[in-house]
Protein backbone atom coordinates (compact mmCIF):
# COMPACT_ATOMS: atom_id res chain seq x y z
CA UNK A 1 0.00 0.00 0.00
CA UNK A 2 2.43 2.27 1.19
CA UNK A 3 4.35 1.85 -2.34
CA UNK A 4 1.33 2.71 -4.20
CA UNK A 5 0.78 6.16 -2.06
CA UNK A 6 4.41 6.99 -3.18
CA UNK A 7 3.40 6.67 -7.09
CA UNK A 8 0.26 8.06 -6.79
CA UNK A 9 1.18 11.82 -5.96
CA UNK A 10 3.74 11.78 -8.28
CA UNK A 11 1.14 10.86 -10.93
CA UNK A 12 -1.68 13.23 -9.21
CA UNK A 13 0.54 16.54 -9.74
CA UNK A 14 1.90 15.21 -13.35
CA UNK A 15 -1.97 15.56 -14.66
CA UNK A 16 -2.67 18.56 -12.46
CA UNK A 17 0.20 20.10 -13.39
CA UNK A 18 -0.37 19.58 -17.46
CA UNK A 19 -4.12 20.22 -16.85
CA UNK A 20 -2.72 23.59 -15.42
CA UNK A 21 -0.68 24.16 -18.01
CA UNK A 22 -3.33 23.74 -20.65
CA UNK A 23 -5.29 26.42 -18.92
CA UNK A 24 -2.55 28.84 -18.64
CA UNK A 25 -1.20 28.72 -21.77
CA UNK A 26 -4.03 30.00 -23.53
CA UNK A 27 -4.36 32.83 -21.42
CA UNK A 28 -0.88 33.70 -21.70
CA UNK A 29 -1.64 33.74 -25.53
CA UNK A 30 -4.01 35.83 -25.06
CA UNK A 31 -2.44 38.28 -22.84
CA UNK A 32 -4.71 37.79 -20.07
CA UNK A 33 -2.89 36.57 -17.82
CA UNK A 34 -2.73 37.93 -14.36
CA UNK A 35 0.20 37.81 -12.00
CA UNK A 36 -0.26 35.00 -9.93
CA UNK A 37 -1.16 32.75 -13.01
CA UNK A 38 1.92 33.97 -14.23
CA UNK A 39 3.77 32.77 -11.31
CA UNK A 40 2.17 30.01 -11.50
CA UNK A 41 2.91 29.27 -14.93
CA UNK A 42 6.79 29.73 -14.45
CA UNK A 43 7.01 27.30 -11.39
CA UNK A 44 5.02 24.68 -13.49
CA UNK A 45 7.30 25.45 -16.23
CA UNK A 46 10.35 25.50 -14.50
CA UNK A 47 8.86 22.05 -13.01
CA UNK A 48 8.73 20.19 -16.28
CA UNK A 49 12.01 21.31 -17.50
CA UNK A 50 13.49 19.98 -14.64
CA UNK A 51 12.07 16.90 -14.60
CA UNK A 52 12.82 16.67 -18.41
CA UNK A 53 16.40 16.90 -17.51
CA UNK A 54 16.27 14.32 -14.82
CA UNK A 55 15.00 11.71 -17.32
CA UNK A 56 17.64 12.54 -19.82
CA UNK A 57 20.79 12.28 -17.72
CA UNK A 58 18.87 8.92 -16.21
CA UNK A 59 18.32 7.59 -20.11
CA UNK A 60 22.08 8.67 -20.67
CA UNK A 61 23.32 6.55 -17.64
CA UNK A 62 21.22 3.69 -18.57
CA UNK A 63 22.34 3.88 -22.33
CA UNK A 64 26.44 3.96 -21.35
CA UNK A 65 25.41 0.84 -18.58
CA UNK A 66 24.00 -0.77 -21.34
CA UNK A 67 26.22 -0.36 -23.80
CA UNK A 68 29.13 -1.64 -20.99
CA UNK A 69 26.75 -4.71 -20.78
CA UNK A 70 26.94 -5.00 -24.27
CA UNK A 71 30.55 -5.12 -24.96
CA UNK A 72 30.98 -7.28 -21.84
CA UNK A 73 28.68 -9.80 -23.88
CA UNK A 74 30.34 -9.45 -27.38
CA UNK A 75 33.78 -9.89 -25.41
CA UNK A 76 32.67 -12.99 -23.70
CA UNK A 77 31.14 -14.54 -26.80
CA UNK A 78 34.49 -13.86 -28.76
CA UNK A 79 36.32 -15.67 -26.32
CA UNK A 80 34.21 -18.44 -26.15
CA UNK A 81 34.23 -18.57 -29.66
CA UNK A 82 38.18 -18.35 -30.02
CA UNK A 83 38.08 -21.67 -27.09
CA UNK A 84 35.53 -23.51 -29.01
CA UNK A 85 37.73 -22.72 -32.87
CA UNK A 86 40.83 -24.02 -30.55
CA UNK A 87 39.13 -27.15 -28.74
CA UNK A 88 37.94 -27.57 -32.31
CA UNK A 89 41.20 -27.58 -33.90
CA UNK A 90 42.84 -29.91 -31.26
CA UNK A 91 39.74 -32.74 -32.05
CA UNK A 92 40.84 -32.91 -35.52
CA UNK A 93 44.05 -33.13 -34.94
CA UNK A 94 43.29 -35.83 -32.67
CA UNK A 95 41.16 -37.68 -34.74
CA UNK A 96 43.34 -37.44 -37.26
CA UNK A 97 45.72 -39.33 -35.77
CA UNK A 98 43.55 -41.72 -33.90
CA UNK A 99 42.33 -42.66 -37.75
CA UNK A 100 45.46 -43.29 -38.86
CA UNK A 101 46.35 -45.48 -36.19
CA UNK A 102 42.80 -47.58 -37.18
CA UNK A 103 43.85 -47.45 -40.56
CA UNK A 104 47.33 -48.92 -39.48
CA UNK A 105 45.58 -51.52 -37.42
CA UNK A 106 43.03 -52.77 -40.70
CA UNK A 107 46.23 -52.69 -42.59
CA UNK A 108 48.43 -54.81 -40.51
CA UNK A 109 47.62 -58.42 -40.85
CA UNK A 110 48.42 -58.34 -44.58
CA UNK A 111 51.68 -56.83 -44.02
CA UNK A 112 52.43 -59.47 -41.21
CA UNK A 113 51.33 -62.12 -43.63
CA UNK A 114 53.72 -60.68 -46.42
CA UNK A 115 56.78 -60.51 -43.88
CA UNK A 116 56.60 -63.47 -43.12
CA UNK A 117 56.27 -65.27 -46.83
CA UNK A 118 59.43 -63.04 -47.40
CA UNK A 119 61.31 -64.46 -44.01
CA UNK A 120 60.57 -67.93 -45.41
CA UNK A 121 62.09 -66.61 -48.85
CA UNK A 122 64.97 -65.57 -47.15
CA UNK A 123 65.43 -68.38 -45.64
CA UNK A 124 65.10 -70.86 -49.13
CA UNK A 125 67.59 -68.60 -50.66
CA UNK A 126 70.17 -68.68 -47.59
CA UNK A 127 70.02 -72.71 -47.34
CA UNK A 128 70.17 -72.79 -51.37
CA UNK A 129 73.38 -71.08 -50.84
CA UNK A 130 74.54 -73.42 -48.37
CA UNK A 131 74.87 -76.51 -49.65
CA UNK A 132 76.18 -78.09 -46.39
CA UNK A 133 73.04 -77.45 -44.57
CA UNK A 134 71.18 -80.01 -43.35
CA UNK A 135 67.26 -80.48 -43.97
CA UNK A 136 67.04 -80.73 -40.12
CA UNK A 137 69.01 -77.06 -39.97
CA UNK A 138 66.66 -75.47 -42.15
CA UNK A 139 64.02 -76.39 -40.17
CA UNK A 140 65.14 -74.79 -37.40
CA UNK A 141 66.34 -71.80 -39.05
CA UNK A 142 62.51 -71.81 -40.47
CA UNK A 143 61.43 -72.17 -37.36
CA UNK A 144 63.60 -69.24 -36.14
CA UNK A 145 62.43 -67.10 -38.66
CA UNK A 146 59.14 -68.00 -37.98
CA UNK A 147 59.16 -67.04 -34.52
CA UNK A 148 60.44 -63.33 -35.15
CA UNK A 149 57.27 -62.97 -37.14
CA UNK A 150 55.24 -64.36 -34.40
CA UNK A 151 56.54 -62.29 -32.24
CA UNK A 152 56.43 -59.13 -34.22
CA UNK A 153 52.67 -59.70 -34.95
CA UNK A 154 52.19 -59.87 -31.02
CA UNK A 155 54.08 -56.66 -30.15
CA UNK A 156 51.90 -54.82 -33.50
CA UNK A 157 48.33 -56.44 -31.91
CA UNK A 158 49.40 -54.82 -28.50
CA UNK A 159 50.50 -51.54 -30.00
CA UNK A 160 47.29 -51.81 -32.39
CA UNK A 161 45.09 -52.45 -29.22
CA UNK A 162 46.63 -49.26 -27.17
CA UNK A 163 46.16 -46.77 -30.66
CA UNK A 164 42.50 -48.26 -30.69
CA UNK A 165 41.87 -47.03 -27.19
CA UNK A 166 43.15 -43.33 -28.31
CA UNK A 167 39.67 -41.51 -28.17
CA UNK A 168 39.42 -37.57 -28.14
CA UNK A 169 36.92 -36.51 -25.29
CA UNK A 170 36.09 -33.12 -23.95
CA UNK A 171 36.80 -32.76 -20.33
CA UNK A 172 36.42 -29.79 -17.68
CA UNK A 173 35.42 -27.85 -21.12
CA UNK A 174 38.85 -29.15 -22.53
CA UNK A 175 39.67 -31.84 -25.08
CA UNK A 176 40.84 -34.87 -23.10
CA UNK A 177 43.11 -36.73 -25.56
CA UNK A 178 42.86 -40.22 -24.01
CA UNK A 179 40.08 -42.04 -23.34
CA UNK A 180 41.33 -45.31 -22.18
CA UNK A 181 40.42 -48.09 -20.59
CA UNK A 182 43.88 -48.06 -18.56
CA UNK A 183 42.89 -46.15 -15.31
CA UNK A 184 46.48 -44.32 -15.42
CA UNK A 185 46.15 -42.09 -18.70
CA UNK A 186 49.48 -40.98 -18.99
CA UNK A 187 50.94 -44.69 -19.27
CA UNK A 188 49.82 -45.04 -22.66
CA UNK A 189 51.98 -42.42 -24.01
CA UNK A 190 55.17 -43.98 -22.09
CA UNK A 191 53.69 -47.15 -23.48
CA UNK A 192 53.32 -45.51 -27.24
CA UNK A 193 57.03 -43.65 -26.77
CA UNK A 194 58.57 -47.33 -25.23
CA UNK A 195 57.24 -49.09 -28.17
CA UNK A 196 58.64 -47.04 -30.94
CA UNK A 197 61.98 -46.40 -28.96
CA UNK A 198 61.40 -42.84 -28.23
CA UNK A 199 61.33 -43.17 -24.43
CA UNK A 200 63.77 -44.74 -22.02
CA UNK A 201 62.81 -47.67 -23.37
CA UNK A 202 64.21 -48.92 -26.54
CA UNK A 203 62.05 -51.57 -28.58
CA UNK A 204 64.25 -54.64 -30.78
CA UNK A 205 61.39 -53.93 -33.21
CA UNK A 206 60.90 -50.79 -33.08
CA UNK A 207 63.11 -50.12 -36.99
CA UNK A 208 61.31 -53.08 -38.60
CA UNK A 209 58.14 -51.77 -37.41
CA UNK A 210 58.11 -48.21 -38.37
CA UNK A 211 59.47 -49.20 -41.65
CA UNK A 212 56.59 -52.08 -42.20
CA UNK A 213 53.65 -49.92 -40.88
CA UNK A 214 54.40 -46.66 -42.63
CA UNK A 215 55.33 -45.06 -39.02
CA UNK A 216 58.23 -43.14 -39.47
CA UNK A 217 60.81 -41.70 -36.87
CA UNK A 218 59.27 -38.12 -37.73
CA UNK A 219 55.62 -38.85 -37.65
CA UNK A 220 55.95 -41.03 -34.68
CA UNK A 221 57.74 -37.90 -33.11
CA UNK A 222 55.11 -35.25 -33.68
CA UNK A 223 52.72 -38.14 -32.88
CA UNK A 224 54.22 -38.20 -28.88
CA UNK A 225 54.44 -34.32 -28.93
CA UNK A 226 51.04 -33.89 -29.83
CA UNK A 227 49.92 -36.24 -26.64
CA UNK A 228 51.88 -34.53 -24.63
CA UNK A 229 50.95 -31.33 -25.31
CA UNK A 230 46.72 -32.28 -25.69
CA UNK A 231 47.13 -34.01 -22.38
CA UNK A 232 48.72 -31.23 -20.26
CA UNK A 233 46.44 -28.97 -21.83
Amino acid sequence: MSRHSRKKPTQHDRVHRHAALDLLLPRLEAGRLTAEEAKLLAAYVREEVRLGTKARKSLTRTNRRLAEHREAADTAIREAEQRAAELEKRLTEAEAVRNQGRYRHVSAPAGVEQERLDARRGSARWMIAQPSLTVADGMKLREHFDAEAAERDGFRSMLWQVLGLLTPVYVNGKTAFFECRNPVKPDAVRYWEAALGLGDGQSRWAPPLADHAGLTNKMANEYGALARKLWAS
